[in-house]
């Protein structure tokens, strides 16, 4: 929601935006966990990191960003390409890299979605 509701940047940002965001999720999550223990519900931040990856060239649309979220919510559940093994790694590396590769397969589905809309002259507003 907070993405939808700023300007739309652009796209050389995301990587300004995005490697600090890592670096920080990895480090904050990596604290956390001492106290909270691995991957716990309170740390959030790793999902800031997929969602913005899966939010890459996505159009500023609601119905974009809508299914954006919905295909990183259902990689992030599924952990599909090494996201299970992902987490197992050590400190906050564990808690990011899941969320990481979420990101990136619900970036590739959103693109391939669209692409199919468009290709397919589907009356879907993306």
């Amino acid at each position: 929601v907070i993405w939808y509701l700023l300007p739309v940047p652009p796209e050389w940002l995301y990587g300004i935006v995005l490697l600090p965001l890592t670096a920080l999720a990895v480090w904050s999550a990596g604290e956390a966990e001492h106290s909270l223990g691995h991957d716990a519900n309170a740390i959030s931040i790793d999902e800031a990191v997929g969602q913005t990856i899966t939010l890459l060239f996505v159009p500023h649309t609601l119905m974009a960003y809508g299914l954006a979220f919905a295909l990183f919510r259902l990689f992030d559940i599924w952990k599909p390409l090494g996201a299970n093994e992902a987490q197992k790694l050590p400190g906050g590396w564990g808690v990011v890299a899941d969320d990481m590769i979420a990101g990136v397969v619900a970036l590739g589905a959103f693109h391939a979605i669209a692409w199919g809309v468009q290709r397919f002259g589907l009356p879907i507003p993306l």
